[in-house]
């Protein structure tokens, strides 16, 4: 075993650095009737349909994206719309979820046909940032960090200025951040 997490709703993830030693364990596992075993699920790719007209109902994007666009041959293409990310006038923003193939396809094209007019596809990418210690890869629920203070400063002058390392000495030095001078370059 190379690695043992606690998860939510009282599972534990282990972590093998072996097939063999994995497929002991859930055998043995599995004949326990108080224990599931289940394997991790892989997330499938995500994209960005820009500018998909509010006329065009979900349903009816993948039927349509695959056939105007000859993808019909793919095996298997999975294409399941996750939410709208942007609202227009007359348009909106669609992230889709896609098989990998699917993916690989879409992003050569850049831009699809979708009901006679071109859309442009992006790859869309969801960071998870914790609001607590402004780590990535988990959420402020559960941080294992202390609550760092962290602010943003913005300047009028259009140059940049040496704030924020004058900042952090001060802070090292416990001195007041009001005793601070900004330069002007």
């Amino acid at each position: 075993m190379s690695k043992l997490k606690n998860l939510a709703n009282n599972a534990v993830l282990v972590e093998w650095k072996s097939k063999t030693d994995r497929e002991i364990l859930e055998k043995e596992l599995s004949k326990l009737r108080a224990v599931t075993v289940e394997r991790p699920k892989r997330k499938l790719p995500t994209l960005l349909l820009m500018r998909v007209p509010k006329y065009v109902e979900n349903e009816e994007i993948r039927d349509t994206l695959l056939h105007q666009n000859n993808l019909a041959h793919l095996e298997d293409p999975v294409l399941n719309i996750k939410f709208t990310k942007r609202n227009f006038v007359d348009s909106r923003h669609v992230v889709i979820e896609v098989s990998p193939n699917l993916r690989r396809e879409l992003v050569a094209l850049r831009k699809i046909t979708l009901h006679w007019n071109m859309r442009k596809v992006e790859e869309f990418v969801v960071v998870t940032r914790c609001h607590k210690c402004l780590g990535f890869g988990h959420t402020s629920r559960y941080c294992q960090g202390q609550q760092n203070a962290h602010i943003v400063l913005r300047t009028t002058i259009g140059k940049s200025t040496e704030i924020s390392t004058k900042l952090a000495a001060q802070t090292a030095s416990k001195q007041t951040p009001t005793s601070m001078t900004r330069e002007r370059n």
